[in-house]
């Protein structure tokens, strides 16, 4: 179905939803819903509280004044999405499989596995030792979210480079962090 905002861009979509503009809010939650809910499923395998973290972002984005500080808006939801998943995981709400996936973990680095901020940290700080063209590369893919393809053309470099230098930043990434943070990477990173 065909909406008045279809070529609107995410950035005025917000200024309409602080205008509160329903169809631009309707029209930004067609565009994101499905690829959250598949990011917090992804990872909690619970259908109910992985539309629960959507809807609380949509929620969010709805009463929120000042939505101006949004510099991305893809990049934003899916940043937000994965720290509510880690506070579900954090607060316990988690399935039987993440359980035992995390019983595997020593008991002393269980709480600094949950530790958000920390993490975010040591994430940036690996994500800089890499080479320019493969950080590049990296935060176009895991943190802008865009396409292999996408970032071949914007770069002009082949497809398959792109994923040479994803791969070698998963790998520098697994190899700097415990196994219980490499854990963690593994579920938002897709290695």
């Amino acid at each position: 179905m065909s909406s008045l905002y279809d070529n609107t861009s995410d950035q005025d979509l917000l200024k309409y939803i602080q205008l509160r503009d329903e169809q631009a809010f309707t029209d930004l939650y067609d565009r994101y819903w499905e690829q959250l809910f598949l990011s917090a499923y992804k990872v909690l395998r619970d259908e109910e509280t992985s539309k629960d973290i959507v809807q609380e972002v949509f929620i969010n984005i709805w009463t929120n004044v000042d939505l101006g500080t949004i510099d991305n808006v893809k990049s934003y939801f899916h940043q937000t999405v994965r720290y509510k998943v880690l506070m579900e995981l954090r607060r316990g709400k988690i399935s039987e499989k993440h359980l035992k996936t995390l019983q595997t973990l020593e008991a002393n680095s269980t709480e600094d596995l949950f530790n958000f901020h920390a993490l975010n940290e040591t994430i940036e700080s690996t994500i800089q030792t890499l080479p320019e063209k493969c950080r590049e590369v990296f935060v176009l893919s895991r943190m802008d979210h865009l396409t292999n393809k996408e970032i071949a053309d914007r770069m002009n470099i082949s497809v398959r480079t792109v994923e040479t230098h994803i791969s070698k930043a998963l790998k520098v990434l697994r190899l700097s962090l415990d196994g219980s943070t490499a854990l963690l990477i593994t579920l938002f990173f897709g290695v």
